[in-house]
């Protein structure tokens, strides 16, 4: 378990003021490599999307640099090649840089389990998201090395049946722990 006084201070303060009345039974961050993991496994593909992005939008400027000295009767294909090829450039630029912002973004964060709800909370955010026990309907647990473990969890929709939100927790402390204290909770829910 995290330690409060190890949070950066922006976070601990949205922290004390998310939990004001409320025990905090698990508090733990993300292990920001950890987190951005499955991502990176995507960049085999997104870096050459990219390569081929870019050369597509360097051949349409070309393209459109050798058209526009002619006046050519048609540039309808320029005017539709150049927005389409910038915006496959900046889609595959950030599907590349995507584990990175993840890796900021987990760095960033906090989850903690208080004696009524699960809390995320990353510094940045409007409001931290909030989940009760009673409303888990999945939950998944790997453990990683160092003591280390992810969790994936899924929440029923305000009007039962369906999924409606999900949290994964990648490589946060004592995942085990975290599984047992959501399940006690989740027990008790039910037995009121």
């Amino acid at each position: 378990m995290s330690h409060p006084a190890t949070l950066p201070p922006e976070i601990l303060s949205a922290l004390a003021a998310e939990t004001r009345d409320e025990r905090i039974l698990w508090l733990g961050r993300p292990n920001p490599a950890r987190a951005m993991r499955p991502l990176l496994r995507l960049l085999p593909l997104t870096a050459p999307l990219l390569l081929l992005a870019i050369a597509f939008l360097l051949v349409t400027l070309a393209d459109l640099a050798e058209a526009a000295p002619r006046a050519a009767a048609d540039p309808s294909i320029q005017i539709i090649l150049l927005p389409t090829s910038v915006a496959a450039t900046a889609l595959a630029a950030f599907f590349v840089a995507l584990p990175w912002v993840k890796r900021r973004r987990a760095a960033r964060t906090v989850y903690a389990l208080t004696d009524g709800r699960l809390i995320s909370l990353a510094a940045g955010d409007r409001e931290a998201r909030s989940f009760r026990p009673e409303r888990l309907v999945g939950l998944r647990r790997v453990e990683h090395e160092q003591g280390l473990g992810s969790l994936f969890l899924s929440f029923a929709a305000d009007g039962g049946g369906a999924v409606g939100a999900s949290l994964d927790l990648h490589g946060v402390p004592q995942a085990a722990r975290l599984e047992a204290l959501l399940r006690h909770a989740q027990a008790r829910a039910f037995i009121r």
